[in-house]
């Protein structure tokens, strides 16, 4: 286990919840941020028989950890349980930034139109703006980017929701400056 700058953030915010080896955790704290980590999850075997993966066709962990997490709590254990070597093949953050940013969204498109609950829409929605902002600001703009953006304001539902839809036309020095004057 790597810490991320992002891990840290959400770990620092639910010190509250903390006991010295780690603390429960349910989706509300992983719209935050994605805290599983595949190499060190472990969950009873029988639990698998409670969703089928199969309706999936992008399947990967986040759609795993999401039917684990929907309804129970997770466990974040604080010590080190295993090691990763880094390699240029298998590790997610090593790929372009594009090839992550469509891969969030075609996964969290899946869990939505698959589950439709809270935590997927909002999920989806977020992962919509962020591959259109990387999109927009990378120079690559095509009008079916357009029709993202109008499912995207179909799954707004809170005031909060609708200033990332702003800020999605935004560079992220003035992003960072838009969420603190709201």
């Amino acid at each position: 286990y790597q810490e991320t700058k992002e891990t840290r953030v959400v770990v620092e915010k639910m010190a509250g919840k903390s006991r010295e080896s780690g603390f429960e955790f349910t989706l509300d704290e992983m719209r935050e941020k994605w805290l599983t980590k595949t190499l060190t999850a472990l969950f009873r075997r029988n639990i698998l028989s409670e969703f089928d993966l199969t309706v999936y066709n992008h399947r990967r962990d986040i759609h795993l950890f999401y039917h684990l997490v929907k309804n129970r709590k997770g466990f974040y254990l604080s010590e080190n349980m295993g090691v990763y070597r880094v390699h240029m093949g298998g590790i997610n953050s090593m790929k372009a930034a594009i090839v992550n940013s469509e891969a969030s969204y075609q996964c969290y498109k899946e869990l939505y139109k698959n589950n439709r609950d809270d935590f997927t829409r909002e999920m989806y929605l977020k992962s919509i703006l962020s591959f259109l902002n990387y999109r927009l600001y990378s120079g690559s703009v095509h009008i079916s980017y357009f029709k993202m953006y109008i499912e995207a304001l179909k799954l707004v539902r809170r005031g909060k929701e609708l200033k990332w839809i702003v800020t999605v036309f935004m560079k992220r020095d003035l992003k960072a400056w838009f969420k603190e004057l709201f």
